[in-house]
């Protein structure tokens, strides 16, 4: 089976990109770094933990799979982008039984997951200042 890569190249469904896209991304050092001081520094306990682990790989594994390694949302717009999280419809801290159910996990690229992360921060940031 394959999969499209982000410049539109047909790839192996196992692949993350094409050798052309993987030669200019350099390996995704910047990306780890990132990941590392944010674990570090911002991410809680208890949410580290969970995304370390062994039955939220399993989950993540099985929903990208499910949603072809395709962005949902971008999908709705007749638009075709790899998939690069898997993100929670029902937020973690909003409903944490929630965290392993298939209909609340969706595939989303990075740019989709970035608005709906902002939406959700400029939302709880609202709601916070009323009480």
């Amino acid at each position: 089976m394959f999969k499209l890569c982000n410049c539109g190249m047909l790839i192996n469904l196992g692949s993350k990109r094409c050798t052309k896209c993987e030669e200019k991304q350099g390996g995704n050092s910047d990306r780890k770094e990132y990941h590392k001081w944010y674990d570090k520094n911002r991410r809680n306990k208890e949410s580290k933990d969970f995304y370390q682990s062994k039955e939220w790989k399993q989950a993540r594994a099985a929903v990208l799979a499910r949603d072809n390694y395709l962005c949902v949302k971008c999908i709705e717009r007749d638009k075709l982008n790899e998939a690069y999280a898997v993100d929670h419809i029902v937020p973690l801290r909003v409903d944490w039984s929630l965290r392993f159910a298939q209909p609340n996990l969706q595939s989303l690229c990075h740019s989709c997951h970035s608005v709906k992360t902002r939406c959700e921060q400029s939302l709880s940031r609202r709601t916070t200042r009323r009480r």
